[in-house]
């Protein structure tokens, strides 16, 4: 039988990329209780909006690095989505390659290369894509 000249398609799939959130920063310019990244804003808290926007796209894996003793809100915030948590560092580029590292132990393919694509977000800034095979140090 043939295809139907008019037969919806199926949209192809998102590309595959891992992503980063960084969320390892006190959060205190903020000015509230908690660090900004787990305040609720708009009925959730900033880092699960985050989370969400990059599991919609098809990120695969999602690494939040997280700021030390932070892992218990963490868990909770991101319940039933597929995030990877990291210690970040004192600073926001060890925290970007604790999560970078983690990308690599997790996201080795059979043919042991890395996600060829990683996007880079904080948590309330915008984002920046980096391609390239590898973590990149």
């Amino acid at each position: 039988a043939r295809p139907m000249a008019n037969a919806p398609q199926q949209p192809p799939p998102p590309p595959s990329f891992a992503a980063v959130i960084v969320a390892a920063g006190k959060g205190l310019r903020a000015g509230g209780e908690i660090p900004k990244q787990f305040a609720t804003w708009r009925g959730k808290p900033l880092l699960r909006h985050s989370a969400e926007a990059l599991a919609r796209a098809g990120a695969d894996p999602i690494v939040v690095a997280i700021p030390e003793g932070a892992e218990a809100i963490a868990r909770e915030v991101l319940a039933g989505l597929p995030a990877r948590l990291v210690t970040g560092g004192a600073t926001r580029q060890e925290s970007v390659r604790a999560a970078l590292e983690a990308i690599a132990y997790v996201s080795v393919s059979p043919s042991g290369s890395v996600a060829d694509n990683v996007s880079v977000i904080g948590c309330s800034s915008g984002v920046a894509t980096c391609s390239g095979t590898g973590t990149g140090g």
